[in-house]
């Protein structure tokens, strides 16, 4: 399965967006422009890690969906039990045709561009 299938089934018009970026936790809006290939965006409400203990940091994030140079829609992603993975680039870029497949996970299956 392809990302632009998948969001196809989630409802979405083909063609409306071009390339996904993964927004990690404590990501810089400066490094966001870069990634997404956006400029002079004024960004809000960066995703933030936090601490549940002295011992374990969530990293949540989201998923930025961008058609040419404008955002279109941010999808947060919970580091626990986020569906979807994309290693542990930060700020990686998949596109449409980006192929997902199904891994075993221990908080359940997840469909990855990892192999």
């Amino acid at each position: 399965m392809t990302l632009a299938e998948l969001t196809r089934l989630a409802g979405w018009a083909e063609g409306t967006w071009d390339r996904m970026v993964h927004v990690p936790a404590d990501a810089t809006a400066a490094e966001l422009n870069a990634a997404s290939g956006i400029s002079d965006f004024c960004w809000s409400n960066m995703p933030q890690s936090w601490s549940i203990s002295v011992e374990q940091t969530i990293r949540d994030g989201n998923l930025l969906f961008v058609p040419g140079t404008t955002p279109l829609q941010s999808v947060f992603v919970s580091d626990i039990s986020r569906t979807i993975e994309l290693g542990d680039n930060p700020l990686e870029v998949v596109h449409p045709n980006t192929l997902l497949t199904p891994k075993d996970h221990y908080s359940g299956r997840r469909l990855t561009t990892v192999e």
